[in-house]
This record gives structure tokens, sequence and C-alpha cells, in this order.
């Protein structure tokens, strides 16, 4: 859908018009418009806010599509040397707090550990960080335990100092310009004890152990099963052996008579 910025202006009227291009993307375009004579070519010229100046199209057409929403800067529509109109194009993108997978992870007492959240808008957005818990925002402007950083350009930085049990829970950055206010998605920052890291090696340990008592266990029923089995064979004519056919015991008859 085409946002047509409209403009009537006296030939040689040169006050800027602020636009909003946030949503101009592929066919989703923001129009600027520029008021002149048919006959003569329309010049549109692009300034971005480096200051690089350069030329965009020459064309009969008064009307420029902006297609890009990072394309922020000045526009001028001009006639045979005379500036027609000139637009600020404005941006506000969402912030974005840069992490894997779903959560961040901290260890209790680090320190200097750093969360970096961006947004390219123009004008430069003021950036704040806030932890939020149920419906309670808190803002860490103020706290001694953090420090921010806006480097201007779009990134800010937020250096937590020491690693606290008051450390977790769900981060939020917000920006506000001359467009508004964006926040960016809540992100969880969970925090582990700095003995964290040995639990899963003791429980490899204690399955260990207990898996060489079990072994241990089943060899000591294994031997004395062994034992009782070789206790009960019987002979070989499949009688008992009587204890009064020993020769021994028969020897020792003898000499007592």
């Amino acid at each position: 859908m085409k946002l047509f910025v409209l403009t009537a202006l006296i030939f040689g009227i040169t006050d800027a018009v602020n636009v909003n291009i946030t949503a101009a993307k592929g066919g989703s375009g923001v129009t600027l418009n520029c008021t002149g004579t048919a006959s003569n070519y329309f010049q549109w010229s692009y300034t971005p806010p480096n200051g690089d100046s350069s030329q965009v199209q020459n064309a009969t057409t008064s009307d420029y599509i902006i297609t890009n929403s990072r394309k922020v800067g000045q526009y001028v529509c001009a006639q045979a040397g005379a500036t027609l109109v000139t637009y600020n194009a404005m941006n506000l993108t969402v912030p974005v707090i840069q992490h894997k997978g779903h959560s961040i992870t901290l260890y209790k007492n680090d320190k200097n550990r750093t969360l970096v959240c961006t947004s390219y808008s123009y004008p430069a957005a003021n950036f704040t960080w806030r932890i939020v818990s149920g419906n309670v925002e808190t803002m860490l402007e103020t706290n001694t335990n953090y420090l921010i950083n806006s480097d201007g350009n779009g990134k800010s930085v937020l250096t937590i100092l020491t690693v606290k049990d008051t450390t977790r829970g769900d981060y939020v950055c917000r920006v506000t310009n001359t467009l508004g206010t964006e926040s960016s998605s809540k992100v969880l920052v969970r925090v582990h004890s700095t003995m964290a890291w040995m639990w899963p090696l003791i429980g490899i340990v204690a399955e260990i152990v207990v898996i060489l008592c079990i072994i241990l266990v089943v060899r000591r029923q294994t031997i004395a099963q062994q034992k009782e089995a070789a206790c009960k064979v019987p002979s070989a004519t499949g009688a008992q052996p009587n204890s009064a056919d020993h020769p021994d015991l028969r020897n020792r008859a003898a000499v007592r008579t």
C-alpha cells in the first residue's frame, strides 16, 4: 500500500517537510510528490545523513517512490535549478536485543557482562533499558550496577557490572525519536550459580558409581551361587559317599584294635 505525501507549495519555497518512511518496503513504498511545470524535467536529489549527496533521477514525473526504509535523509525536488520542495525522510525501527536461543544465561558474580540493543533510526533514537517483572518495569539508568553507553549510530550497550540474583528477569530496550517510541521484545536473562557447571559432572560420576555397585553385587551373588552348586554335586555312582568306608578311617580302626 502506497503512502502518498501530497504537497502544494509555491514555487521557490524550500521549507522541509518531514515524512515517515518506516513502512517503506518493496511494493509498499512511500511516495514523495513535487508540484512544478509539467513541461520541464523534475530533478530529484538525495542526501543521506552522512552528507554524501547523490542524484536520484531526472524524469517527467513529479513523484518519487522510496522503497527502502533505510533510505533516510533529505530528498529535494527541483526544476531548472530551483528547489521546489525538500523532504526530510525519517524512520523509527523496532529495537532488537541481540541474543541466541530463547534466553541469555549469566553466572553469579561474573563481571562486566553486556547486552546489546540496535535500532537504526533517523533521527538517531534515544535508548532506555528496563527490567520487567510482571507488570512492573524498573528503570536501569539510575541503577548503579548498570552502565548504558549509546553510540549515536543505532547501538546501545548495557553493561552489568556484577551479576547478582537480582539480575535475572526480562529485559526490554526502548527507543524514542520525533516519530514516537518503540520497544523490543522481552529477553529473559537467567542467573546460574558459579558451581552450576559441576552438576552434570557430578551426575555422571554418580551414575558410574551406581553401575559399578550393581556389577559388584551381581558378581558376588554369581560366585556364591556357583560355590553352592558345587557343594551339591553327587558322586559318580549316584550315591552319597559313606564316611565309614573311607580308607583312612578303616586304618585308624585297625590300629586301635
